[in-house]
């Protein structure tokens, strides 16, 4: 289940789920505008292999939803009501992080826990840097990984059973 304000012009959503390779395959495409759910075949229950909602205007222009783990029926982490993050703008300078997102909490169940701040390390893996329990704040200043560039960063929501909803992944310099 999603849930979508868009501008005018809609002309699709699709619903993708990233391969074993990383690519995005098209599991479902609908044209109607009011849909807001989708069941049906995944290519594999790994939550590694994430799903994503994408909307198309009539320019072809898309906007991706944030990654979730494909989740099994009635099973509660990851599912696509947890917190959204809309938007997260992330940049690196004189040595700090400075992070900016804003999110939409539709009222998730189970409901928010907290932010996560993450870099990925040298070894290609997520690190949490900083863990924000206040659903209010959507800012962090702070240190990054000592990694060399490019460093990628993104911010994660995380429900009360621990289902994540990331940010789409940033890369700064």
């Amino acid at each position: 289940m999603w849930f979508w304000v868009g501008p005018a012009g809609f002309h699709r959503f699709e619903i993708q789920q990233k391969d074993s390779t990383g690519d995005w395959t098209i599991l479902a495409t609908s044209f109607d505008q009011q849909t807001q759910e989708w069941t049906g075949p995944a290519l594999s229950l790994d939550p590694a292999q994430t799903v994503r909602v994408v909307v198309y205007n009539m320019a072809g222009e898309p906007q991706a939803s944030n990654e979730l783990p494909v989740t099994l029926g009635g099973s509660v982490p990851g599912t696509l009501q947890a917190p959204a993050l809309q938007h997260a703008e992330i940049y690196e300078s004189g040595g700090d992080l400075y992070i900016v997102w804003n999110w939409l909490d539709n009222m998730p169940e189970p409901p928010f826990d907290h932010f996560a701040i993450q870099q990925m390390d040298g070894m290609g893996t997520w690190q949490t840097r900083v863990t924000i329990n206040d659903s209010t704040t959507a800012n962090w200043t702070g240190a990054p990984l000592p990694v060399p560039p490019p460093r990628h960063f993104r911010v994660v929501a995380v429900d009360a059973m621990g289902g994540e909803a990331a940010s789409e992944e940033v890369e700064g310099a």
